[in-house]
């Protein structure tokens, strides 16, 4: 009740009864009129606020009918705005600075008493920690090989530092230790210095990497190292450039240095020293990627040189220590012909093929009668896929292998039929050739503008013979039909070919002949300009045939070489053949060996052969089925759609395509 309100009630209550009038009045005012409460904020900072360590906090508060306050805050490193046990005065209204001491959250609290009773506010500042800094500094920036120079570096706000260089031949000394995959190296001080000597010549980066609680911070700095004037050069013949290697297999580096020269080959786990400036030194690789060695050499009169080797490519034994799983059943959906043989990858998606997809023979029918299936299956390249059929035609009787297209027309060696006939990604088959004008196709390759075709005829025992037939288009004439090779050995049956059994077509114009008679793989660089009749002279019927030579070849035998055989210490049977990424050649063992005393790989395995001519046996063979031999016939290289190697195989033995993956 306003003031003049009251006044007028106690008027009123003189002219009736004072005294109940009164209590009535006092009622009605609310009581005896006691003094406000007091009010407290603050105006700054606003509550969650983030500042850095080091920064200052700006508190500003302001209060109500308070007559005195006290401050305190949550910890002592909060920058004494007061405690809890012992709370600082301040006035009524005021500010304060405080600086934290460390990082974390802290709160601010200001409490505010008067006659009406006490007002409290707190406010929250969360306070991070600062942020890492590191400076590199190198003694010197420009250098003669020989020569040595310090490294310096200084850190803040960091508890560890770790050093690495850019290359081995950076020379970097305890703590600068160079790192392969260009991870950090060995610990150091957050600040100090350390000499490098650098044994090769270019540009070098020196990186420190410091870590703190507000994070990581790098720097670098370079040197550039150039060559001693006065030394004499280092040639180094091995390895060659673009040599590519498997993950176990070793590398030579081989070197000429100057006369009298104290030579050491450098490489990431060894500095190994000669006393002489010649050597060949085996070296092996302990992670895959790629590596470079070098060859520093220093003479009686102090000179050193220095020379680099071309970059080895290292790739990973996916043979040996790949994961072995099943893409799905190869079997036809309609039918049910069984046994897969051939391998091919769809080049596009048209009619019932997509990109990517396995496409494979059925060539048994249901029952299991070998050379009876007339269908071809697609699977697409995910796990537990399912097959659907691409095409079915007595044409295809026999279906032993098949290539395809860039446009996704496939071409089949149906060797039961004796056709190579052609087939549409709609699943149409037509006859590309006139009947007969092949006996007993085995294999086919597509190559630009021709077709190349491996036929094994049992009636003769130098039976094995290859064709190249010219292409228009997707067309071929019997005329375009010209004999390259012959006289290669047969023998077996349907279901167990020896002789030409797969061929590939790669890069440079090279033709692969998987010939499972001599054991080998018979290599033909340029073949498009290979002569006609190409004869292999060899003798046939023993047990196996002697594996063939060059002096048993006739025209242009600089083009030939060979993979494998008895002569070379392999004892195998090649049937599929396939190209990895480094140009070595994955090769199917699909028998045993019919040579007396030979120690061969296990049936069914799949064994990498060096790309190199003549190349031997890399890594272990790996057995994919240890079922009945000759189950692997198709195999394929390639990528999968996160472009990391893969390579697929048909096995006969359990109707599927097996996947060999990283």
């Amino acid at each position: 009740m306003p003031f003049s309100a009251c006044k007028l009630a106690l008027s009123s209550a003189r002219r009736t009864s004072i005294a109940s009038g009164l209590c009535a009045a006092l009622i009605g005012c609310g009581g005896g009129g006691g003094a406000a409460p007091p009010t407290v904020n603050f105006a700054a900072p606003v509550s969650g606020t983030s500042i850095t360590l080091g920064q200052s906090v700006n508190l500003a508060w302001a209060s109500n009918e308070a007559s005195g306050c006290t401050a305190s805050d949550s910890n002592t490193a909060a920058g004494n705005f007061g405690s809890t046990a012992a709370p600082a005065s301040e006035p009524v209204n005021g500010t304060a600075t405080v600086i934290p001491t460390a990082a974390g959250s802290f709160t601010y609290t200001i409490v505010c008493t008067g006659a009406g009773g006490t007002a409290t506010a707190s406010v929250a500042v969360n306070v991070a920690p600062p942020a890492v800094t590191v400076t590199v500094q190198p003694q010197e920036s420009t250098i003669l090989l020989g020569e040595g120079v310090s490294i310096s570096w200084q850190s803040t706000n960091a508890t560890s530092c770790f050093g690495s260089t850019s290359s081995i031949f950076s020379g970097g000394n305890y703590p600068l230790l160079y790192t392969a995959n260009g991870a950090n190296g060995t610990p150091t001080t957050t600040s100090g210095t350390s000499g490098a000597a650098p044994v090769g010549t270019g540009s070098f980066t020196y990186t420190v990497t410091c870590s703190g609680p507000k994070g990581t911070a790098s720097a670098n700095a370079s040197v550039v190292v150039t060559p001693d004037p006065g030394a004499a050069p280092i040639t180094i013949t091995s390895p060659v450039h673009g040599e590519t290697i498997v993950l176990g297999q070793s590398v030579i580096v081989a070197f000429q240095g100057p006369a009298g020269g104290d030579c050491f080959v450098i490489e990431p786990n060894l500095e190994a020293g000669f006393g002489n400036s010649a050597a060949a030194v085996t070296v092996t690789p302990t992670a895959r990627g790629t590596v470079t060695y070098g060859v520093t050499c220093t003479t009686s009169g102090g000179l050193t040189s220095f020379a680099a080797a071309p970059a080895v490519i290292v790739l990973p034994d996916l043979v040996g220590a790949g994961k072995i799983s099943t893409l799905g059943s190869t079997s036809d959906p309609v039918l049910h012909d069984k046994h897969p043989k051939g391998l091919a990858l769809a080049t596009t998606t048209a009619g019932r093929i997509t990109t990517g997809d396995l496409l494979t023979c059925d060539f048994a029918d249901s029952g299991g009668k070998a050379g009876q299936g007339t269908t071809i299956v697609g699977l697409h390249p995910t796990a537990g896929a399912t097959a659907y059929q691409v095409a079915q035609s007595a044409e295809l009787a026999g279906c032993n292998a098949l290539t395809a297209l860039p446009d996704g027309t496939l071409f089949a060696a149906a060797y039961r039929a004796n056709q190579t006939p052609m087939v549409a990604p709609a699943g149409g088959v037509n006859a590309a050739l006139p009947a007969g004008t092949f006996v007993g196709p085995s294999g086919i390759a597509y190559a630009g503008n021709s077709l190349y075709v491996a036929t094994i005829d049992l009636s003769r025992p130098n039976g094995g013979s290859i064709y190249r037939v010219a292409l228009n288009g997707d067309t071929a004439s019997s005329a375009s039909v010209v004999q390259i090779v012959s006289g290669l050995c047969t023998s077996g049956t349907a279901g167990a070919l020896y002789g030409p059994v797969a061929l590939l077509y790669g890069p440079s114009d090279t033709l692969y002949i998987s010939d499972s008679s001599s054991g080998q793989v018979i290599e033909i660089r340029q073949v498009s300009s290979f002569s006609a009749a190409g004869q292999f002279a060899a003798t046939c019927g023993g047990s196996p045939p002697t594996g063939l030579t060059k002096n048993e070849l006739t025209p242009q035998e600089d083009q030939i070489d060979f993979f494998g055989g008895t002569g070379a210490g392999l004892a195998l049977t090649p049937v599929g053949v396939a190209l990895r990424p480094n140009g070595n050649l994955l090769v199917t063992n699909g028998d045993l060996p019919l040579s007396a005393g030979s120690t061969p790989p296990p049936a069914n395995s799949v064994i990498e052969l060096s790309s190199a001519a003549g190349g031997g046996v890399l890594g272990q063979p790996r057995q994919l089925d240890t079922g009945a031999p000759g189950a692997l016939s198709g195999i394929v290289a390639t990528q999968d759609r996160q472009g990391n190697e893969v390579i697929y195989f048909t096995d006969a033995n359990t109707n599927s395509i097996i996947v060999l993956s990283q």
